[in-house]
């Protein structure tokens, strides 16, 4: 059986976050929010440190796998990973082909964070 490599990373970063969660802030965070999302209470600072250290180990995604990964990010109920998605958009380059991505996840969940 072969894995995956790009449900393998997704499953690895989801792991990555979710093993640094801090419940303590996710209520702050929410409140902040208007209620709109779930988090993990994992602030910004700390999402882009963890972020980076998952890179340091995770390759990018490749672009044909990126529209994949994207969807999965904004699939999945915290706040958080769709943060990873903006910040992962802002790594790598932007493709007439990922334009239809982009245009779903401005339109999936959207709200003044993320645009």
């Amino acid at each position: 059986m072969t894995v995956d490599p790009i449900a393998f990373d997704l499953v690895a970063c989801r792991r990555h976050f979710l093993d640094h969660a801090n419940p303590a802030d996710a209520p702050a965070m929410e409140k902040y929010m208007r209620h709109q999302f779930n988090f993990l209470g994992i602030k910004q600072p700390q999402r882009r440190a963890l972020l980076k250290t998952f890179m340091q180990v995770h390759e990018l995604p490749q672009p044909s796998a990126l529209p994949t990964v994207l969807q999965q990010l904004w699939d999945w109920p915290e706040r958080e990973f769709q943060y990873i998605g903006c910040d992962l958009l802002d790594r790598c380059p932007l493709t007439p082909e990922l334009l239809p991505t982009v245009e779903l996840l401005i339109t999936t969940l959207s709200w003044w964070d993320t645009l």
